[in-house]
């Protein structure tokens, strides 16, 4: 922490702030989007949150950080067996379609097919 005179001749204490702000630069370093992507971003109002001062266009790192926690896809869980009732219901429904098969093989008529 440093000290800064003041015009009455006080000095007060010149605190640093821990959070660090980041360039479109360092941001597109990360490997993430690059340069143009985030240009593009924030013409579209997409992309991680940032800060407009003046000319320059910084990103803090926390924003940067929670942004891409929301971009997180979770994986389904891997397909565990199925259920009794599943197989059950899988059952009953084959049973159904066979039996609608069946029904419809018995009552379809020959067609031309090859005569000896």
């Amino acid at each position: 922490m440093s000290t800064k005179p003041t015009a009455d001749g006080h000095r007060i204490k010149r605190v640093v702030l821990p959070i660090q702000y980041l360039t479109e630069r360092e941001v597109a370093e990360m490997g993430f989007a690059s340069v143009r992507t985030l240009q593009a971003w924030r013409l579209q109002e997409k992309g991680p949150p940032y800060l407009h001062v003046e000319r320059s266009v910084r990103y803090r790192l926390s924003d940067i950080e929670k942004w891409l926690d929301a971009q997180t896809v979770q994986p389904k869980p891997s397909s565990a067996p199925p259920s009794e009732d599943v197989l059950k219901a899988a059952a009953d429904n084959l049973g159904l379609i066979e039996a609608a098969l069946g029904s419809i093989q018995g009552t379809r008529k020959p067609t031309g097919g090859p005569t000896t």
